[in-house]
């Protein structure tokens, strides 16, 4: 049965939105933060090329707008879409490049995606300017041949005008933070264990912090809210551990720095129970948890402000 554990931190003017994949058929769903019941909106989404094989998302909140790309079975194409929080319906689609992460830039209405693409040598990480109107986009700079980006593993951070992505080349994994300006790198950090991000990476704008699901160094391992450092490629701990590894592990997760939230999916091996976790992120501690989630087929989920009428 589900159990919910915590009070109720519900924000009145915004809707965690997601994306399910259930007997092949893309469906635009809320997520009811109070008991974790999942609506669908009357919106199923086209996937040009089979299943989804992976998703990354951002929001304009000052719009109210979910910004998903959807990444195809073959990994050819990305299905990009707008969907306006409050009705849940498709503002625009577009058959596009294949961005594992995107980001998107309030102050000058544009979204940032990085892409991967195929090269004579290989595969190349590609960061791209996309007008969130008609989708177009603008290439800004090449990574170096073979360094792969991450499924959710990008984020735009606003007071730098820099795109990080968490790129692995071989067995290194590594953090390079791009400037949208100019294209060049003005950050490279290479991860260890220990102070790998183990999730996605959040900018909260309230606070100037990069917050990510970690993993603590000492025996029993275990998850933790971490904010992430790029000066010195540290993790430090926001607060409590949440849960033990090898018992759970994260998937699926969004933030909202307005209700200051970190929402998280756990899955406990070997996949038997799924718990929804929602993390206080000034505190690092679980706000909610609703244990024994029924999420079928979640493949992204994110937390979006409803602008006032």
């Amino acid at each position: 049965a589900v159990s919910v554990l915590g009070a109720s931190n519900v924000h009145s003017k915004g809707v965690l939105l997601g994306i399910t994949e259930v007997d092949n058929v893309l469906q635009v769903v809320s997520i009811n933060e109070t008991t974790g019941v999942i609506t669908d909106f009357d919106n199923k989404l086209n996937q040009t090329d089979g299943f989804v094989f992976g998703a990354t998302s951002c929001v304009d909140n000052v719009n109210g707008i979910y910004y998903v790309c959807l990444l195809s079975q073959s990994l050819s194409t990305g299905d990009l879409y707008a969907i306006q929080a409050a009705t849940g319906a498709t503002l625009r689609h577009a058959v596009t490049k294949v961005f594992w992460s995107i980001g998107y830039d309030a102050a000058h209405s544009v979204l940032y995606g990085m892409a991967e693409e195929r090269v004579a040598d290989g595969w190349q990480s590609v960061l791209y300017r996309i007008d969130p109107t008609t989708f177009a986009t603008a290439e800004i700079t090449r990574m170096p041949v073979n360094y792969l980006p991450n499924d959710n593993g990008g984020v735009y951070d606003a007071k730098s005008r820099a795109f990080y992505s968490r790129l692995t080349f071989g067995a290194e994994s590594y953090v390079i933070g791009v400037s949208v300006d100019t294209g060049k790198v003005i950050s490279n950090v290479t991860l260890s264990f220990g102070t790998a991000i183990y999730f996605t990476l959040f900018y909260d704008d309230k606070t100037d912090r990069f917050l990510t699901i970690s993993e603590s160094k000492a025996s029993p391992y275990k998850y933790f809210l971490g904010e992430y450092e790029f000066n010195n490629a540290s993790v430090t701990p926001v607060g409590s551990a949440l849960v033990e590894n090898g018992d759970y592990y994260p998937t699926e997760s969004g933030m909202s720095s307005v209700q200051r939230l970190y929402y998280c999916e756990f899955n406990q091996a070997p996949g038997s129970q799924v718990d929804l976790v929602m993390i206080d992120i000034d505190t690092g501690a679980p706000s909610r948890i609703i244990k024994n989630w029924k999420s079928p087929g979640i493949v992204d989920f994110n937390y979006v402000e409803i602008p006032s009428a």
